[in-house]
């Protein structure tokens, strides 16, 4: 869908800090086009985007107490899914990363904010009745080069640049075995564009098993008991479901770039994995 895919998610950041200047009126037409052109997600839900302005004053979107303070920004892409279709969330990560992806594209800035902001206000901002529910926002607009010296501390503690090497990620037939990006092959791109995805306080919860001599890859979410225990002492949603929508955005796009069309199907994996591993679906590349 976008052109130059993997060039795109390497240009893309995350950003806290925006030039409080709001987004011309042409450029959100191309991003509400783009949003409304957007197919079903992988897995049949329909995603709502709106692009809504707001004021300046952060204390009335914020919850207080919670990560994702973000300064400047006018500009907010909201999403909205229904309540009860499955696998929801993993679609609604994925549309919606599309949308992050082709505002980098434009040189736009943008920021996933999952759990930190008042729901039932950008309910209001998008005359949301429909009784769909808004499980992430995120912040868009022209970034600012310095941060100041608060979300220099939120970069540091979430450790925003760092990211989960292979071998902590991507496994060979079961989670004994690394899988090199030799033995990766042809999906070896797509995997380190997976990588490079952002997550909730930067968790990287996906930890992906590929079979041996098959392109077919199991995609699982690790679970941490005390990212649970955050989002129900907060009323969140699982914003770690959004993660792994996100992240199968960027290996799927990056394969299809690559010329490797597949399916996700939700058959189990034939062989013993963690429990605090959920499987959430597997990529059959066309080649299984």
């Amino acid at each position: 869908m976008l052109p130059d895919i993997t060039k795109i998610i390497k240009q893309r950041k995350s950003y806290r800090n925006f030039n409080s200047q709001p987004l011309t009126n042409s450029v959100i037409a191309k991003l509400q086009n783009f949003a409304n052109h957007l197919p079903e997600g992988p897995f049949g839900n329909k995603c709502k985007f709106y692009f809504v302005q707001t004021d300046l004053d952060i204390r009335n979107f914020y919850k207080q107490g919670t990560y994702g303070f973000i300064h400047g920004a006018r500009n907010w892409i909201v999403s909205s899914t229904s309540e009860s279709g499955k696998m929801n969330f993993e679609d609604l990560g994925y549309l919606m990363e599309l949308i992050v992806l082709y505002a980098t594209s434009l040189d736009i800035q943008t920021c996933w904010v999952g759990g930190s902001f008042r729901k039932r206000y950008f309910h209001n901002k998008v005359n949301n009745n429909t009784g769909d529910i808004i499980p992430a926002i995120a912040a868009i607009g022209v970034a600012e080069p310095y941060e100041g010296t608060l979300n220099a501390i939120i970069k540091w503690s979430v450790q925003s640049k760092k990211r989960k090497p292979w071998k902590s990620l991507f496994f060979l037939d079961n989670m004994d075995r690394p899988l090199t990006e030799s033995e990766a092959g042809q999906y070896a791109i797509p995997l380190e564009m997976l990588r490079m995805a952002p997550s909730s306080s930067n968790i990287q919860p996906w930890r992906i098993i590929k079979e041996m001599n098959r392109d077919v890859f199991h995609f699982f979410l690790l679970r941490k008991k005390r990212i649970k225990e955050f989002h129900k002492f907060f009323n969140i949603y699982d914003i770690q479901r959004i993660d792994m929508g996100i992240a199968m955005c960027h290996f799927t796009e990056a394969a299809k770039e690559q010329g490797n069309h597949g399916s996700w199907q939700f058959a189990l994996p034939q062989f013993l994995f963690p429990k605090n591993l959920d499987h959430v679906a597997t990529w059959y590349g066309r080649s299984a």
